[in-house]
């Protein structure tokens, strides 16, 4: 299943606000498209060069620069090397959205996005830069049209 970029971006901008506290900001048909999409193969591919963030991120992005079984795996994957790797770092400052891979701490970039600079606690080189498109490769199968939601 192929889902317009504008859908992918929308169900991105709400899961940001729900990190930021909103917590029912994902429902109705935006949830059952959510949860489908955790469970969908993902390919991932590098579109930023090194230079935009620093070099751990981009190392850890560029790790992921691959078909993935899942969404949500990516996302573990991602956060797993972040606290492993680099826990001197102190915040997860790549977030995995559903349109892309983006430098930053989910609530920082959501503050960052809607111009609310003094709200940022991780201020970090790169701070919304997309690094890696995202691709969703065999969402499962539902035909329910998103456009115009």
């Amino acid at each position: 299943m192929n889902i317009d970029s504008k859908t992918l971006e929308r169900l991105s901008n709400l899961e940001l606000r729900q990190y930021a506290g909103e917590l029912n900001a994902i429902v109705g048909k935006d949830r059952i498209l959510f949860e489908e999409l955790n469970e969908s193969s993902v390919e991932v591919v590098m579109i930023a060069p090194r230079e935009i963030c620093d070099d751990r991120l981009y190392d850890i992005c560029l790790s992921m620069h691959k078909k993935h079984e899942m969404f949500f795996m990516l996302r573990h994957r991602i956060l797993d090397k972040l606290s492993k790797k680099y826990e001197e770092l102190k915040a997860h400052l790549l977030t995995v959205l559903f349109d892309g891979i983006y430098v930053g701490e989910p609530e920082d970039l959501f503050n960052y996005r809607n111009g609310r600079q003094t709200r940022i606690l991780y201020p970090t080189k790169g701070l919304g830069s997309k690094l890696a498109d995202v691709t969703f490769i065999d969402a499962h199968p539902f035909d329910i049209i998103f456009e115009n939601f």
